[in-house]
């Protein structure tokens, strides 16, 4: 009777795990090509971008038929949303009228989408327009890439202008910044201790961050009193970056975007002139960035 009952336990468990394997998203690869690009002007950076912020549309949307220069080349079409988690956002179904407009062959989506289980966990609720553009992809069959690079490589460039411990704490803390407009955690410190150790990886970083109380000593020591604006700075557990982050943060993200910006429009013109006809979606403020340099490159 034990015997079968373990059996029983056995084959429901391998059961789940076949499914699973077979039937659960996950995260678009990273594009192995070359996207090394030389741009003959580059994307704005975001203090440029700060001038525009408060007035371009939401969704900014790049559409560039790019074989009117030449025959050889395909077609971008960027939609820059303003983040969601609301599947009747109108702009979800935006997307997808657009993206059945366009007739993609391959897609590029932001971030690292992470797991999903299809009809027990809703794509826009877990991961914003993202999840619903890969979703659009897995249903029609067209290739999937996150336009990021991978992580090491960006964290290299931002180590060119910012100390290990700063890079440290932005890249521990970005995931939390991010989400936290969409509501905050019940235990904050267990949700970054999360991010501690993946996110130090890399050589320069090992040993700059070992605990969440070494978090609270770093924003202690530096991010007391006011900000830039001169508003004052809240604990790290109340900050969101959906208007920035105070002092040196503020300046390791916006070196941080600059970096994924390159990398991004190196992909997207490597693609084009593959022929491809590629959908990306991403924030607003990523097209509005690279828009002059497709432009001049594209057009």
């Amino acid at each position: 009777m034990i015997k079968k009952v373990f059996l029983g336990i056995f084959l429901l468990v391998l059961a789940a795990v076949i499914f699973l394997f077979y039937f659960a998203w996950r995260s678009p690869a990273f594009y192995e090509g070359n996207a090394d690009y030389k741009f003959s002007l580059p994307p704005m950076t975001m203090a440029e971008y700060d001038s525009v912020s408060q007035t371009h549309p939401r969704p900014f949307i790049i559409d560039i038929d790019a074989s009117k220069k030449d025959p050889k080349w395909g077609k971008v079409l960027f939609y820059g949303a303003a983040h969601t988690r609301d599947k009747n956002d109108p702009q979800i179904m935006d997307i997808e009228k657009r993206w059945d407009n366009f007739d993609p062959t391959v897609c590029l989506v932001e971030g690292r989408l992470g797991f999903l289980v299809p009809g027990l966990m809703d794509p826009v609720e877990e991961y914003g327009e993202m999840g619903y553009v890969y979703k659009l992809s897995r249903r029609d069959g067209v290739e999937a890439f996150t336009w990021e690079q991978p992580l090491d490589n960006e964290i290299t460039a931002v180590l060119k202008k910012f100390k290990p411990e700063q890079a440290a704490m932005f890249y521990i803390l970005r995931p939390y910044f991010s989400n936290i407009r969409f509501g905050k955690p019940e235990n904050p410190d267990e949700y970054v201790k999360g991010f501690i150790e993946k996110r130090t990886q890399h050589p320069a970083l090992q040993n700059t961050i070992r605990s969440v109380g070494d978090i609270d000593a770093i924003w202690n020591r530096e991010f007391r009193g006011n900000d830039k604006n001169g508003k004052p700075i809240k604990d790290w557990r109340e900050t969101s970056d959906e208007y920035g982050l105070p002092l040196w943060l503020g300046d390791v993200s916006a070196e941080s975007n600059f970096v994924r910006n390159e990398y991004l429009a190196c992909v997207i013109i490597t693609l084009v002139k593959q022929g491809k006809r590629v959908f990306v979606i991403g924030g607003s403020s990523h097209p509005v960035c690279i828009e002059r340099t497709l432009n001049l490159e594209l057009r």
